[in-house]
Formats: C-alpha cells, structure tokens, sequence
C-alpha cells in the first residue's frame, strides 16, 4: 500500500483498493471498529476521486455493511448498505462476482427481520446469476441453497424446501465433503 501511495497518489484505484482489503482482513480478524476506520479512509478518497459510481465504491458497500453483520441494531443500515452495492453492482457491473454476495446477504439479512417472501427472491436470483458464474464457489453456493432452503420452509414451502436442501447438500459434499459440520447441518 505504501508503493501504491509514494507512486501513482492516495486517489489512485490501487492504494484505495489497499485500504478496502485492509478492511476485510479487520472483518475476518473479527475487528469492525479497524475496518470501519479503513473503509473512512477510503470513502474519503472514493469520494475526492470521484469515483462513487465504479464496482469499487460497490465493494466499499459490501464491505460497510459486513462491518454493520455482528451489530443487531444495525441490521437495517446494513441492508441499506447492501442495498447501496446491489443497485451499483447492477448498473454498472452485473456479472461482477461480488453481486453474488450482496445478494445472499440482502437475502439473510431480509430473512432474519422476518421477510420471507423478500428473502426468498433475494436468494433465488442470487444463485441465478450464480449458474452462470465460475468464480462462485462450490460451498458459496451450498451456503445460498441451504439459505434458501430456510427461506421456503419459513414460508411453508416443504417441498422446494427438502429439493433445495438436497441441492446444498450436493454442493457441499462436492467442495469440502461430508465430514464437514456444514453437511450434516444440511443432512439432519
């Protein structure tokens, strides 16, 4: 990030791009507060860079709203933050493999403020730009249908439920295989 910064500036696609990785490494350190102060830095610079309409600032969304996952009450800025990316991802780049993501998490984040029907459609279109995707993992995908799977049987829909976790299952089973937590989750 440094080079990134002495060489081409702090406006430059790269070093901002340095600060939003920065930020989900915080995430997966489990440590919202450092990658919300990355992601301050970078909206600053997204924003004097004029660059608020790119598939970048639709990442700084989906990485905002990750910061907002463990905070219960935040939960509708969350999905206005995923909301955010989802609308640019759309516009701008829709077979950007990041739009996946928005969509399950726009998908679960509708499922547990008790928008089945919303969660439902979230999900089934996110798995349906999945088909057509290679850069969505086997397990991403296991994930979405099990979700999925919840949505429906929220719903009352047991049938297309029990399809769809069979779906995750097979997923699954191909990605990292039946000794895993995740597949017996599906299983029981």
């Amino acid at each position: 990030m440094a080079l990134a910064r002495r060489v081409f500036g702090e406006q430059h696609p790269a070093y901002i791009d340095g600060l939003i990785v920065a930020a989900w490494e915080a995430i997966e350190r489990q440590d919202p507060a450092e990658a919300q102060r990355q992601l301050g830095q970078a909206d600053r610079l997204l924003r004097e860079a004029g660059r608020d309409k790119t598939p970048q600032r639709a990442e700084w969304w989906l990485a905002w709203a990750e910061t907002l996952r463990p905070d219960a009450l935040r939960q509708a800025d969350r999905q206005a933050a995923l909301t955010h990316a989802a609308d640019l991802y759309a516009r701008i780049a829709p077979r950007d493999p990041n739009r996946f993501a928005v969509l399950s998490n726009l998908a679960n984040v509708d499922y547990r403020m008790g928008r089945y029907s919303a969660a439902l459609d979230q999900g089934r279109e996110a798995l349906r730009l999945a088909q057509d995707w290679p850069d969505v993992s086997a397990e991403d995908r296991g994930a979405a249908e099990r979700n999925l799977a919840l949505f429906q049987l929220a719903l009352g829909e047991l049938a297309p439920a029990e399809q769809s976790f069979e779906k995750a299952a097979g997923w699954i089973r191909q990605s990292v295989g039946e000794s895993t937590g995740t597949y017996w989750d599906i299983e029981a």
